[in-house]
């Protein structure tokens, strides 16, 4: 089965975008590269999985809805905490599921893929989000976008 890495890598992109709007601007880069390097190493343990790429989809869209709750319910206040920032580092690897379960991925296109998006994600939410969303409303804009993005990957 042949999976193209920007369909593999477009939750990189959502993930980014809506991080940027809680993150200091310092973490992008880290956060882009470790996107890219956890679905690069998520591609090359796919294939020794075999395991049904139809779950791929269902997982990723399940990860950004969990997500969003936990934000939502305050079990992850992404704007005011110092452990937002870290737990944001698991991030990348969730994400890197449907990468495990999608054989016929070149690792290396996936992670360059991946930190694109991400790093795309990244700017293009920082240009905007940063200036359409005050800080007060951060938090419950983050959560109910990661619903949104969960819901909408699940069509």
């Amino acid at each position: 089965m042949f999976a193209s890495p920007l369909t593999l890598s477009i939750d990189s992109f959502f993930a980014a975008f809506l991080l940027s709007g809680a993150l200091p601007s310092r973490h992008y880069a880290r956060l882009a590269a470790l996107f890219g390097a956890c679905d690069m190493a998520a591609s090359a343990l796919g294939p020794a999985l075999n395991a049904p790429p139809m779950a791929a989809g269902a997982i990723v869209a399940a990860l950004l809805v969990l997500w969003g709750v936990l934000v939502l319910s305050g079990g992850s206040d992404a704007t005011t905490t110092r452990n937002s920032v870290r737990i944001s580092y698991l991030l990348p690897a969730l994400f890197a599921v449907d990468n495990l379960l999608v054989p016929g991925v070149t690792p290396w296109v996936a992670g360059l893929a991946s930190t694109a998006m991400a790093a795309g994600g990244f700017g293009l939410g920082a240009f905007t989000v940063r200036r359409l969303v005050g800080p007060a409303r951060r938090r419950s804009w983050l959560g109910a976008s990661f619903v949104a993005c969960g819901l909408l990957l699940t069509f």
